[in-house]
């Protein structure tokens, strides 16, 4: 070492070819970036505000059907609550069992309301995700009922 700086060797350019081979017989490659939608997106467009993820994969109707599903639960089990904490506060001043009776039956049901907006929730998570990921999906599903049972067919066409 002779304490003077290292000097950088020159370099041809790099070229870098492309994967797969060109030619006038081989198909286009289909653009897939321009008309796909995230999966990821949609759970998380989902999660912020249910519904959102299912508008965001071109689904509004079942969009708004979440979302207004979700408000209705949701508000349903706050007012439960609130009938339920008056109940509570009724049987504390007068000790009357009929209001504890009262209480149990309203705090229940204010539960049970939010575990079905937990559940649907969740429903909401899973639908945006899939839906995301079935957004280019070219084929049919059909579901055909009757008396004597259900039919279930999918039909797709390759390119």
């Amino acid at each position: 070492m002779t304490g003077q700086p290292m000097q950088a060797e020159e370099s041809a350019p790099v070229s870098i070819e492309p994967l797969e081979p060109e030619g006038p017989n081989l198909p286009a490659r289909p653009d897939t970036t321009a008309s796909s939608k995230s999966p990821f997106g949609a759970f998380i467009r989902s999660a912020v505000l249910p519904g959102w993820g299912q508008f965001y994969t071109d689904h509004p109707v079942r969009g708004a059907l979440i979302f207004s599903a979700q408000g209705v639960l949701l508000t349903l089990a706050w007012i439960a609550d609130q009938r339920a904490n008056q109940s509570w506060d009724l049987y504390q001043w007068t000790a009357e069992p009929r209001y504890l009776e009262e209480y149990d039956r309203r705090f229940n049901r204010g539960r049970d309301l939010l575990s079905v907006a937990v559940s649907v929730y969740l429903y909401n998570l899973a639908d945006a995700y899939v839906s995301a990921h079935l957004y280019d999906f070219q084929g049919k599903i059909s579901l055909d009922g009757g008396v004597e049972g259900v039919n279930l067919s999918m039909n797709w066409a390759f390119p």
